[in-house]
């Protein structure tokens, strides 16, 4: 049996950063070549390059080298560092190398050479992994929806050196592959040079450094499921692995299985698979209302009527997102609950009769405790926007007591505001702010009259935990 190391790769300065791009529209091509080493033979091993987004610490992009040594990454434009290995068969402590950094400018493809550091020569050969040559590596979404799904690999434990860090690294090649597709959207952190990225960009707030080209700090993703792995080998490339993703502490998913004597070049690919598929399972999610305001008028010719609401006795009761035993026949809707305060008043104006003096009529201002329910419409394992609606009826006067005979009333005009997944997701409160305007016919005491409306609403929300703590 055959055991592998990882080649180590030689460092570039991150001061190499070009000026920061003005446009951030299409993604950009970043191709070129990995030199300075012999690359493996298709059943020796594996090269591959990661594109680590310098303004959160997220990949990219990564993909696998052919055995010429090229490869081929599309990102989002910005700067970013260039990590570089060589999974092979030899022993030795694996490491994965900062080799440069660069500005991905949009609008302009860049080719590149980043240069391995051999520690032993090996045949030639212009073999590759199967499938891997020239295999495109998908986008990960760096920023947007994709960030509410942070996902760090940690190097696993209980191999051999070069077993720990070779699979987690082949791992996080594959999970960036797989996350621009289904089953949902994720990003994946980098986390083994961390420290070293953070201490260029330390570096780069000196005097030493042009203010135009630093990349700020402070900016960099936090994982919010992490994922740990066990080996256990059985002699040579056979290995059993047991990994598990962890979310706030608490295990979500578990994955598991043996390499087999000749699989280990090709396990990488199913692993990352099954974690996607985990990482993309929903999750116990609880929302309640936490703040909330409306204001609502309609007037005619002859009459005003002013409603508000505002949020009473503290947040609204927790509620938690139904599951979908079925996907394709879910309405992905939940509903929320609060007492509000409502008050109203208005006038009318008519004829001069008894109730009506001097023709006009003042309603004295009404306070009530209500209910207020709101329906939020909502897909946790997509990336459309949360909605939320609601609707007036415009109205004037009475209906019980047609005061001045000015009774007005139209058809409900509807408004409806939306916010970002990944915020309602956060746990931070987020706001839906419908607000409308415009005029509905009336069909009260003067059929067709114009009623003019306004509708300002603001519905706070916030995920929380199952007993209404913060996340």
């Amino acid at each position: 049996m055959r055991t592998f190391g990882v080649v180590t790769v030689a460092t570039t300065a991150l001061s190499v950063l070009a000026v920061v791009p003005t446009s951030q529209a299409a993604s950009v091509k970043l191709s070129g070549s990995l030199s300075g080493a012999r690359l493996p033979r298709p059943t020796a091993g594996v090269s591959l390059v990661q594109a680590m987004s310098l303004r959160n610490g997220a990949l990219g992009a990564a993909g696998y080298v052919s055995g010429q040594g090229r490869f081929s990454l599309k990102v989002p434009p910005g700067p970013y560092a260039l990590l570089a290995s060589s999974v092979l068969f030899k022993r030795g402590k694996p490491t994965v190398r900062l080799v440069g950094a660069l500005w991905a400018r949009a609008g302009k493809p860049r080719r590149v050479s980043v240069s391995l550091r051999p520690r032993r020569v090996h045949k030639r050969t212009h073999g590759a992994r199967a499938g891997a040559a020239a295999r495109p590596s998908a986008r990960a979404a760096v920023g947007g929806s994709a960030e509410s799904r942070r996902v760090g690999v940690m190097d696993f434990t209980g191999g051999a050196p070069y077993q720990n860090r070779g699979l987690a690294s082949m791992v996080v090649t594959d999970l960036v592959q797989l996350d621009a597709g289904p089953p949902c959207a994720f990003t994946v952190l980098e986390l083994q040079r961390r420290e070293e990225i953070l201490r260029e960009i330390r570096l780069q707030q000196t005097e030493f450094f042009d203010p135009a080209s630093r990349v700020q700090p402070g900016h960099l993703l936090q994982p919010n499921l992490v994922v740990n792995g066990s080996l256990v080998s059985h002699g040579g490339d056979d290995v059993s692995y047991a990994l598990t993703v962890v979310k706030n502490g608490k295990v979500k998913g578990t994955v598991s299985g043996r390499t087999g004597a000749d699989g280990w070049l090709t396990a990488s690919g199913a692993i990352a698979r099954q974690l996607a598929k985990i990482i993309c399972e929903p999750d116990d999610m609880y929302f309640r209302i936490v703040g909330y305001t409306r204001t609502e008028t309609s007037s005619t010719a002859h009459g005003q009527r002013n409603v508000t609401d505002a949020l009473s006795g503290g947040p609204g009761p927790v509620t938690e997102l139904p599951e979908c035993p079925n996907p394709f026949g879910c309405s992905n809707m939940f509903l929320l609950e609060a007492k509000v305060t409502t008050t109203a008043n208005g006038r009318v104006t008519g004829a001069p009769e008894p109730g009506c003096p001097g023709g006009s009529f003042t309603y004295p201002t009404s306070v009530l405790q209500n209910p207020v329910r709101q329906a939020v419409t909502f897909d946790p394992d997509w990336v459309a926007p949360a909605t939320a609606s609601d609707a007036m009826i415009p109205s004037v006067g009475d209906v019980i007591v047609d005061e001045c005979d000015a009774m007005e009333s139209a058809v409900p005009q509807e408004v409806s505001a939306g916010v970002p997944a990944d915020d309602l997701l956060s746990g931070r409160p987020v706001t839906f702010r419908l607000s409308g305007s415009g005029t509905a016919p009336s069909s009260g005491d003067h059929p067709g009259i114009a009623i003019s409306w306004t509708l300002s609403e603001s519905i706070t929300v916030q995920r929380v935990k199952a007993d209404g703590s913060q996340l």
